[in-house]
């Protein structure tokens, strides 16, 4: 198995990173991408957070520029990828199944001040937080920052 966080949308060639996983997992093996999510929230929040790094689901490629750590990076990416071009995914890559695309995180992740910034609330507030969260989990596909890919070789008889 394999398991990345916010590291997907960093891949400089997407294609190059999937035919290795391909190579690397065994059948019935799997990985999982915890991601930038696409909803109208996370559009909002992430094409403003990053300077460095984009969100663009318009892309017309798969493919990023690489012009140093943390820059190029298309938060859209797994948007891109698994979501939009999904049938081009399912073609190139017909050893590889989405089993998961789930949205999740949105209080959470902002109030924890996400990957690069300052906590906003103290850590005595993170039940109420997490139960609130829980309480919105409905409207996930609207408030979600982040989701959860799962993507599993098919096994081979």
């Amino acid at each position: 198995a394999v398991y990345a966080v916010n590291v997907l949308h960093h891949i400089p060639d997407i294609r190059a990173f999937l035919r290795e996983l391909l190579r690397i997992l065994h059948p019935g093996g799997g990985a999982v991408f915890i991601e930038p999510y696409h909803g109208p929230v996370a559009r909002l929040v992430f094409s403003r957070l990053h300077a460095s790094e984009g969100f663009d689901p318009n892309a017309p490629s798969w493919d990023l520029s690489a012009r140093g750590p943390f820059s190029g990076a298309n938060q859209a990416l797994s948007y891109v990828v698994f979501r939009r071009d999904r049938s081009l995914f399912a073609e190139e890559f017909p050893a590889l199944s989405i089993v998961v695309d789930r949205p999740h995180t949105h209080l959470l992740y902002l109030l924890s001040g996400g990957v690069n910034f300052r906590q906003l609330a103290p850590d005595c507030l993170t039940p109420v937080v997490a139960l609130a969260q829980r309480m919105l989990a409905p409207l996930d596909p609207c408030l979600a920052l982040q989701h959860t890919i799962v993507l599993r070789k098919h096994c081979q008889f």
